[in-house]
């Protein structure tokens, strides 16, 4: 018995995992992995624990002050060039996303998904991890 088959390439998300609408710091980027601060988005960063709580990242950019984000499910096409056999971490630069975990001391580990294609990321937040 087949539990799960799946045959259609235009997979559909769940527009329940996007929140629309959300405040944003004007740095935000679309593509951005962020994190929250009294209801605001900012760009999330592996420089810090403070820094690295992701929140989700960024499917659209409204105006320069108001975003929507994805908080799970599978991004729209925001990427190019994802290698699908690598797992991302968060990044030392600002909202960006790395298949190299970060190294250094006091930086933070965080896996924040696997690629969906090339060009879709499947968010999958691991555990913060800061390095010694």
């Amino acid at each position: 018995m087949n539990l799960f088959v799946a045959q259609s390439t235009n997979f559909q998300n769940n527009s329940n995992s996007v929140l629309k609408g959300v405040r944003c710091d004007e740095s935000v980027f679309v593509g951005a992995l962020v994190r929250a601060e009294e209801e605001v988005l900012f760009l999330a960063s592996a420089s810090t624990y403070l820094t690295s709580n992701v929140f989700g990242v960024i499917e659209k950019k409204v105006n320069p002050t108001e975003c929507w984000v994805r908080v799970s499910g599978v991004t729209e096409s925001l990427y190019s060039g994802l290698e699908e056999s690598e797992e991302y971490f968060l990044s030392t630069n600002p909202g960006h996303l790395t298949a190299i975990p970060p190294n250094g001391s006091g930086v933070v580990v965080l896996r924040v998904g696997q690629p969906f294609s090339s060009s879709r990321l499947l968010l999958s937040k691991g555990v913060r991890i800061v390095r010694t």
